[in-house]
């Protein structure tokens, strides 16, 4: 048995809306690492909560996002930092990084495309192709 005493929990674990999409055993597994274990200052959650960042409903404790279908994906590494997104509303660009930054269009995004290719991304185009 250890004498190593146990982290207290993260202050945001009783209001974090993450935790209702899981079911109980799932739920307690991420809990005790990110919430009440050694992983509290990795948690993704908690570093944008810390920043006074959006913190999306699906982005679990790793980084990764869960899908409508209740799987892991990883969200794009450019999205924290992609201008196009500062010249929408918060519903608009949900929807647009739903499925382009967090979901299933991500290789499909022309930013993406363009910049792997080293090509210049202007700030007004979007995911699609078409600029604003």
């Amino acid at each position: 048995m250890s004498n190593k005493p146990l982290a207290p929990d993260c202050e945001y674990l009783e209001h974090c809306v993450v935790w209702k999409r899981f079911n109980t055993d799932s739920k307690f597994v991420w809990i005790k690492r990110y919430c009440q274990g050694d992983k509290q200052s990795q948690c993704a959650r908690k570093k944008l909560k810390a920043d006074k960042a959006f913190v999306p409903e699906a982005l679990l404790p790793s980084g990764e996002y869960l899908t409508p279908k209740g799987e892991a994906t990883n969200e794009c590494e450019k999205l924290r930092n992609c201008p196009v997104w500062k010249k929408f509303n918060a519903d608009t660009k949900m929807l647009w990084i739903k499925v382009y930054c967090q979901g299933p269009s991500g290789d499909d995004c022309i930013r993406k495309q363009k910049s792997a290719r080293g090509e210049s991304v202007p700030d007004t185009l979007l995911p699609n192709g078409d600029t604003l």
